[in-house]
């Protein structure tokens, strides 16, 4: 019973990072491809595209490497607290816009702490180093 839960868990922690990083690789073809919406914090087409692009490869690449993971999540909960507090300020109050990010930046803090949790795991896990 508790390995088919560890078995969702990690299934669905998976799915999470995949999801998001097709969030971040969607929201960077809309910043060069489309309009430019009124809530991005950025203005310009490069200026949108590079960061959410970075971020969508260093979300996939924790698989290689889980400090990149780390890299990944925590530059997505940054930006999309930046995005919250900017959609706070600057636009009239939309509860849904504002809730939308804010369930964004949980699921970015959850990836940062799944790369963090491999991180240590794979720490614990090493063989001891030769003298």
């Amino acid at each position: 019973m508790v390995n088919n839960l560890l078995q969702i868990e990690k299934i669905s922690q998976k799915i999470l990072r995949i999801v998001m990083a097709a969030y971040w690789a969607a929201a960077s073809c809309y910043a060069i491809f489309g309009t430019e919406a009124p809530y991005l914090v950025f203005s310009g087409r490069l200026s949108w595209s590079i960061p959410s692009m970075l971020t969508a490869l260093l979300l996939i690449a924790h698989f290689k490497s889980p400090r990149l993971g780390i890299a990944g999540g925590g530059l997505s909960a940054l930006i999309f607290i930046a995005v919250t507090i900017y959609c706070i300020k600057a636009l009239p109050f939309n509860l849904t816009i504002i809730l939308n990010y804010l369930l964004l930046v949980i699921s970015s803090v959850i990836l940062l702490g799944e790369s963090i949790k491999e991180m240590v795991r794979e720490r614990i896990t090493q063989p001891f180093p030769k003298a």
